[in-house]
C-alpha cells in the first residue's frame, strides 16, 4: 500500500512528508523544491492492542498504547496546469503517482498560492480542488484511447470479461479488475460504440474507485484560511477535507526532540517541560490555538482517514505464542500488519511471507484461543496466531 503525497509547489508538501516520515525531504518556497519524488515510510496512528491486556508491549512505535503502523509514502514533485501535456514535472509527476492507492492532495486552504503555486493574496482554492484529478483523468484518457482498438479486439477474441482485458492493460498503473469493475457499467456490445464522452465518464470512475483523493487543508492555523475551509466543505460536500497544520506539527516535534515539551504525534494537547525562549512560548501559544480550534494538528487524522476510511484498512497483529503474545525472540506484540477490511487469515500469512502461507495449517485467536476459519474475516486490532504444517 502507498500514499502519494501530491499538489501543486509551495502547499507544504515537503513539510507534510517531513512530519510523517523519517526521511527528511527539502523544503524551500520555490516551485520544485521535491525534483524527484521522496519516498519513504510514514506512520499512521491506531490504538494498540497492549492497551486492553496485561501486559507491555516491545514495539518499537508503540507509546503508551498509541501505535504507529508503517504506510510507505511518496512526496512527489509540484503540479502545475498542463501536467498531462508534459507541462513542468508533470511526466514525472504522473508516472510517480501511478503506483498510489490513494492521493493525499496538500491544498494552501489561506489562499496565499496561485495556480503556479507563485506567492499571491486571496486566491480561489476551489480551483485546486479538481486541479490534480482533472490532470491524472487527462493522462489516464491519453492511455485509454490509445489503446482503445486494441482493448476492444482483445475483448472480441477471447472470453475475458471485458474488465479482465482492461484490468490486463493497466495493471501497471495500480489498476485491478475489482476497480475496473466497479468503474465499468456497460456491456461489451455497448462499449464498441463508445465515445469520447463514455470514455472520458469512463475513465473519471476508474480513477475514483482506484486512486481515491483526501484534500489536506493545510496552513489552516492564518486567518484566512477558516471562511475558505467553509466555503470548500459547501461547494464539494461529497469529497473529504481534513483541516491541517504541517508546520504546527514540525514544531511540536522540534520541541519534542529538543526536550521541551511533551507530545505524541496525534495527540490533542502537548505539556511544556523545558524552558521556553519568549519566542518558542509566543510560538507554542500559537499552535495551542490551534489545536484547540481542531483537536490536533491535523496530521495524523489525514493519515487515519486515508488509510482507514477511503482505504477501509483494518491493523491486525501476528504472533508466535498465543499465551503471551510474543514473537519468537520474546517480543509482545512486535508486530502490526495493515490488511484491506474483509481479509482473512490466510491474506494475513500471505502478507506475513510466502512461505508461511505456503504452509498454512491453521490460525487461533490469540485472546480467546479460539481457531479462526480459513475463509473468516479478520477483525480491526485482531491478535492472530499463524501455524503451519
Amino acid at each position: 500500500m502507498k500514499l502519494g503525497i501530491v499538489g501543486k509547489p509551495n502547499v507544504g508538501k515537503s513539510t507534510f512528508f517531513r512530519c510523517i516520515s523519517d526521511v527528511k525531504a527539502e523544503v524551500g518556497s520555490y516551485p520544485f523544491t521535491t525534483v524527484d519524488p521522496n519516498t519513504g515510510i510514514g506512520y499512521v496512528r491506531v490504538e494498540c492492542a497492549c492497551n486492553r491486556l496485561e501486559t507491555g508491549c516491545d514495539a518499537d512505535r508503540c507509546h503508551g498504547g498509541k501505535r504507529f503502523v508503517p504506510v510507505n509514502v511518496s512526496d512527489v514533485a509540484g503540479l502545475v496546469p498542463g501536467a498531462a501535456e508534459g507541462r513542468g514535472m508533470g511526466n514525472e509527476f504522473l508516472d510517480s503517482v501511478r503506483e498510489a492507492d490513494v492521493l493525499i492532495h496538500v491544498l494552501d486552504v489561506s489562499g496565499r498560492t496561485d495556480e503556479k503555486g507563485e506567492p499571491t493574496e486571496d486566491y480561489d482554492v476551489s480551483k485546486d480542488v479538481e486541479f490534480v484529478e482533472n490532470e491524472f483523468d487527462s493522462w489516464m484518457l491519453s492511455l485509454v484511447q490509445d489503446r482503445w482498438d486494441e482493448l476492444l479486439k482483445g475483448m472480441r477474441s477471447s472470453d475475458l470479461q471485458p474488465e479482465q482485458v482492461i484490468a490486463e492493460k493497466f495493471s501497471g498503473l495500480g489498476i485491478g479488475r475489482r476497480e475496473v469493475g466497479s468503474a465499468l457499467d456497460a456491456d461489451r456490445s455497448e462499449m464498441e460504440d463508445w465515445g469520447e464522452e463514455e470514455l472520458e465518464g469512463f475513465v473519471k470512475e476508474l480513477r475514483q474507485e482506484a486512486k481515491p483523493v483526501l484534500y489536506a487543508c493545510n496552513k489552516v492555523d492564518v486567518p484566512s484560511s477558516e471562511d475558505n475551509l467553509e466555503r470548500l466543505r459547501e461547494e464539494f460536500p461529497e469529497r473529504t477535507f481534513v483541516p491541517m497544520s504541517a508546520q504546527a506539527e514540525l514544531t511540536l516535534q522540534g520541541a519534542e526532540d529538543q526536550g521541551k515539551v511533551e507530545y505524541v504525534s496525534g495527540d490533542n494537547g502537548f505539556k511544556v517541560i523545558g524552558k521556553l525562549t519568549g519566542e518558542q512560548e509566543e510560538g507554542l501559544e500559537h499552535v495551542e490555538a490551534l489545536i484547540d480550534r481542531h483537536g490536533g494538528t491535523g496530521v495524523q487524522r489525514v493519515l487515519q482517514d486515508a488509510v482507514f476510511d477511503l482505504l477501509d484498512m483494518i491493523v491486525v497483529y501476528p504472533v508466535e505464542d498465543t499465551g503471551s503474545y510474543e514473537d519468537q525472540h520474546s517480543n509482545v506484540l512486535p508486530d502490526a500488519v495493515l490488511l484491506p477490511s474483509g481479509s482473512t487469515p490466510l491474506d494475513l500469512a500471505r502478507e506475513i511471507h510466502s512461505d508461511i502461507a505456503e504452509g498454512y495449517a491453521k490460525a487461533v485467536d490469540a485472546e480467546s484461543g479460539r481457531a479462526i476459519g480459513k475463509e473468516t474475516e479478520l477483525e480491526g486490532g485482531q491478535i492472530v496466531k499463524i501455524e503451519t504444517g
